[in-house]
C-alpha cells in the first residue's frame, strides 16, 4: 500500500516558489511523486462555527474510517482473500486509491464551495449514513458477514497522526485483527 503525504501551505507567491523548488528536488532525487491536491476556497464563516465544524467532523471522519473497514472486511469474506492479496479490488469511483488521491478533484456540482461549510458538512454526513444503511442492507443480504462490530472496539486516531505506512495500514485497515481467531496466517 502506498504511503501519501498531504502537505497544505498559503497560496502566496513566494510559498509557491519553495513548493516548486521541493517538487523539483524530491522529483531529482527520486524520493516521490508530487501530485497536487487542491482544494477549493470555502465560506468558513466564524471561529465558534469553525471549532463547532471540527467537533462533527471528527465524528464524521470515526464513521468514514468505520465504513471503509467494514467494506474491506466484507471484500475480503466474500474473496477470501489473506491480507495484502486484496488491493486490486478496493476501488473508489472505479480507480485505485492511489490514482484517486493523485488526480483528485473537489465535485463542485455536488459541493459546491458557494455554500456554507456547514451545509457541505451536512450533505458528507448524510452520503456516510446512507452508505452504511445501504452496506447493512448488503451484509444482510448476502450472509457474508454478521450484523455486529466489525473490528473489537478500540481507540480510534485521525489519518492525519500516521506516520508510517504500517500504522496506516494499521489503522485504516485493522490489520492486527484480521488474522486473529480465524486460522489465518499459517
Amino acid at each position: 500500500m502506498s504511503e501519501f503525504w498531504l502537505i497544505s501551505i498559503p497560496g502566496d507567491e513566494e510559498n509557491l516558489r519553495i513548493l516548486e523548488r521541493m517538487k523539483n528536488l524530491t522529483s531529482k532525487a527520486n524520493l516521490c511523486r508530487n501530485s497536487n491536491f487542491a482544494i477549493p476556497d470555502f465560506k468558513v464563516g466564524t471561529l465558534d462555527s469553525l471549532i463547532s465544524l471540527s467537533d462533527e467532523l471528527g465524528k464524521l471522519d470515526h464513521l468514514a474510517e468505520s465504513l471503509v473497514k467494514r467494506m474491506v472486511q466484507c471484500v475480503i469474506e466474500q474473496k477470501k482473500f489473506k491480507n495484502g492479496e486484496f488491493q486490486e479490488y478496493l476501488l473508489v469511483t472505479g480507480v485505485s486509491l492511489a490514482s484517486f488521491v493523485t488526480h483528485f478533484e473537489w465535485d463542485m456540482a455536488r459541493y459546491s464551495a458557494q455554500q456554507p461549510l456547514w451545509t457541505i458538512v451536512d450533505k458528507l454526513g448524510k452520503q456516510l449514513t446512507q452508505m452504511e444503511t445501504d452496506l447493512k442492507t448488503r451484509i444482510s443480504a448476502s450472509g457474508i458477514l454478521s450484523l455486529g462490530p466489525s473490528l473489537p472496539p478500540g481507540p480510534t486516531h485521525s489519518l492525519l497522526s500516521s506516520t508510517t505506512p504500517q500504522a496506516l495500514i494499521n489503522r485504516l485497515l485493522g490489520a492486527r485483527h484480521w488474522g486473529e481467531g480465524r486460522g489465518e496466517g499459517s
